[in-house]
């Protein structure tokens, strides 16, 4: 159970409060590149790693970049899909997916519905699978779609659908610090 502080801590971040949230590396990052995206620590998501405090970043490396964000622009890693993501634009995403590689999509669906060869796939197999998926959280769903189609692809489709509607993830960890995994790639991150 939630004590009152969480729950207005937590009811404040989706509020649409916009904050400053830091990524550090010894890399010279200037830019969110899908390329990185899918390195290392995937444990809140697909994307680059953020955090709202300094101190994090700097932990990471001497490279700061810091991004101002608006929180109704990120959805909690931990939740279902279906929380933030309509069946609509789920099928989209998958019908897309689909046609960036038929033969991966195949293999991805074939651990949601029944399928038995590549030329299978009909469009109403794009709904079921939608269905299907809607209460994988958000963070697991992510991994496994850049796993079975690269992460590239899986980014460019993700913001393709959703970059309008959702930037990222985030969490909150135990330490009162909220991790944030920043999926659109047209974010302009700033030198610190």
């Amino acid at each position: 159970m939630k004590t009152y502080k969480e729950f207005l801590e937590e009811s404040f971040l989706l509020e649409g409060k916009k904050i400053t949230i830091y990524h550090g590396d010894n890399f010279g990052t200037t830019k969110l590149s899908p390329k990185l995206m899918n390195n290392g620590n995937n444990q809140e998501g697909i994307g680059i790693y953020f955090s709202d405090k300094i101190e994090t970043a700097n932990a990471y490396g001497k490279d700061v970049v810091s991004l101002d964000i608006d929180m109704s622009k990120f959805v909690n890693a931990r939740e279902p899909t279906h929380k933030y993501i309509n069946s609509r634009k789920l099928t989209q995403m998958l019908k897309e997916l689909h046609g960036t590689d038929d033969e991966a999509f195949f293999y991805f669906a074939s651990d949601y519905i029944e399928l038995v060869e590549v030329e299978d796939v009909v469009e109403g197999h794009f709904s079921e699978m939608a269905s299907n998926i809607k209460n994988e959280q958000v963070r697991n769903l992510q991994v496994a779609l850049a796993q079975a189609f690269g992460v590239e692809s899986f980014v460019k489709v993700w913001n393709n659908v959703l970059g309008n509607d959702i930037h990222g993830t985030y969490s909150k960890n135990n330490s009162r610090e909220n991790w944030f995994s920043v999926i659109n790639d047209k974010l302009k991150v700033q030198k610190v």
